[in-house]
């Protein structure tokens, strides 16, 4: 048995639940869910829901928060969305940043990383960009 006051990240696989979603931009919006399970993602709860027979559809995450009515309502659609042209370039400049960062990090994986085995060629190589500095 657990410490009093402790909680578990996950619920009990034989408590079902079911909720309406709330957020309007769901796929699920307006209908009923059934919630079978609950996880932490990055700090944000999300439920394992389906709609319908749960034996025809995998569970979908949705956000604890598009299950709260009182949250949802604070969105509201507008006319028309804006951006500005500055907002379009920094997240095309973010965008390119981290692109560059994965390909950097699938190159580093393509070598083999620390572990992988040295061999006279790379150890040139290695010593040609040391030398750069």
């Amino acid at each position: 048995m657990g410490a009093a006051g402790c909680t578990t990240e996950r619920r009990k696989t034989h408590i079902t639940d079911a909720a309406e979603v709330f957020y309007a931009w769901h796929p699920f919006y307006g209908q009923e869910v059934t919630i079978y399970g609950e996880r932490n993602r990055r700090g944000t709860v999300v439920f394992a829901c389906s709609v319908g027979e749960a034996s025809k559809t995998a569970p979908l995450e949705v956000p604890a928060w598009m299950l709260d009515a009182a949250v949802c309502r604070m969105f509201r659609q507008g006319p028309s969305a804006q951006v500005t042209v500055e907002a379009l370039r920094l997240l095309r400049r973010t965008l390119d940043t981290t692109a560059n960062v994965i390909e950097a990090q699938h190159q580093l994986i393509a070598f083999g990383g620390s572990d992988a085995p040295t061999n006279e060629d790379s150890k040139d190589a290695a010593q040609a960009v040391f030398n750069q500095r």
